[in-house]
Formats: structure tokens, sequence, C-alpha cells
């Protein structure tokens, strides 16, 4: 299954160590991680998705910063509603962690 996961692009230490065992659940479990790419709460997943051998998924903007360094696919989106749409079509499960607007405005 593809697992798609929200979260901030900034987050405490907490919250990051929480996302970091997340993603390495998910991998561990067989499952593909599908973040928005960036850092934070996104990178942590992906960090831990990684580090347990898991696939990353990470749906960038064009021309607007570089995947972080756990993301395995890389896929570019042309605007924020693209990319919110492939994050939607990509996943057969969502999970939420603790972010900002953005985050808000994905769910």
């Amino acid at each position: 299954m593809n697992v798609t996961v929200f979260g901030g692009s900034t987050c405490s230490d907490a919250v990051g160590a929480m996302a970091e065992e997340l993603g390495r659940l998910l991998a561990q479990a067989g499952h593909t991680v599908v973040t928005g790419g960036y850092g934070g709460v996104m990178s942590w997943v992906s960090k831990g998705a990684r580090e347990a051998g898991g696939d990353v998924i990470g749906i960038v903007l064009k021309g607007i910063g570089e995947p972080n360094m756990f993301v395995s696919e890389p896929m570019l989106a042309v605007n924020f509603w693209g990319r919110l749409g492939a994050l939607m079509e990509m996943g057969d499960a969502y999970i939420a962690l603790p972010g900002g607007s953005g985050t808000s405005t994905e769910l």
C-alpha cells in the first residue's frame, strides 16, 4: 500500500522522532511512504522509512526547492493543487501528523 503522510514543514524533535518511528514501521510493514517531499515531518518520516529499507515518493513543486535527501522517487507537480491532488491520488491510506496551515489545507 502507498501511505500518504501529511505534516508540517517544521517540527519539534518530539514530533520528528514520532514521524521517524512511523516511517520505520510503515516500511517494515511493506508500505511505500508518500509525502510532500520537503523538510520537517516529511523529512523525518522519509528518513525512518528509508533507513528501514522502504521506498519514499516525494511530491514537490516544480522550481520550488529540492526534495529531502531521503526521497527515493521524486515527482514534480506544477502547482499547489496539482501537488495536493497527487498526494491524494497516490495514497491508499492517509496519516496526518502535527503541522500548520499547509497541513490543515491538505486535510
